[in-house]
């Protein structure tokens, strides 16, 4: 199982609306792809928005953005003409800030049993002022590692994807289980220290029995 989460951290909310009120962070579909191509999908019940303002199984909740009711928004300039927004079935969370600027913060988790190779978000219909600008995708495999990362990014066009082509990811090697392998060479070395105590019990007896046995030879060679 692959822990996934997308943090957004800036929207196209200009800043002089700053003190306007609360800013809205919405998405129609977040693509995932192994490294074949095909299309991976969500664990079922893993998808959450903390501190979001849809649960994930609400009316425009965080569950929307997994249910492919659009794969593929080429930007060719067409806008919203290209491709089929549906209303209802995208995800907003209207908790991004409170106090309309541009910067904010909204998180995504959900999880997969492949990794995810590369990734495509499509934005949904109405308001640039909601259209992400900079996110990150991180990774649970390595606590520090976020797999890529968009800064500041302008776009023009709802309803197509934010990107050319779909963006793609580098798991790095996932962090060494420390704990476990102090344990194991722990109970490892106590394993070898009692079959070492045990061979030496062993030959201990087998020394005095054989100097009993010795004794009462002469014992009886004498009598």
């Amino acid at each position: 199982m692959y822990t996934y989460t997308l943090n957004i951290t800036q929207t196209r909310a200009l800043s002089s609306t700053a003190g306007a009120g609360k800013i809205t962070v919405q998405l129609q579909e977040l693509v995932l792809r192994d490294a074949s191509g095909t299309l991976i999908s969500v664990v079922d019940g893993s998808v959450t928005n903390p501190g979001g303002t849809n649960a994930a199984d609400a009316y425009q909740g965080a569950d929307a953005l997994f249910d492919r009711d659009v794969t593929s928004c080429p930007i060719d300039g067409a806008g919203a003409d290209d491709c089929s927004c549906d209303v209802a079935h995208k995800w907003v969370d209207s908790n991004f800030n409170s106090d309309g600027s541009a910067v904010g913060n909204s998180i995504v988790s959900f999880q997969t049993t492949t990794l995810v190779a590369t990734y495509e978000l499509i934005k949904a219909d109405l308001g640039y002022k909601r259209q992400l600008a900079s996110w990150r995708l991180q990774w649970d495999g390595n606590p520090n590692a976020v797999l890529h990362e968009v800064n500041g990014l302008v776009t023009v066009n709802n309803c197509e994807t934010m990107a050319a082509s779909p963006y793609s990811l580098v798991h790095p090697p996932s962090a060494p289980p420390y704990r476990r392998a102090r344990h194991h060479r722990a109970r490892h070395r106590q394993a070898r220290r009692k079959t070492h105590r045990h061979k030496t019990h062993r030959k201990t007896r087998r020394k005095t029995h054989r100097r009993k046995t010795h004794l009462r030879c002469r014992a009886a060679a004498t009598a």
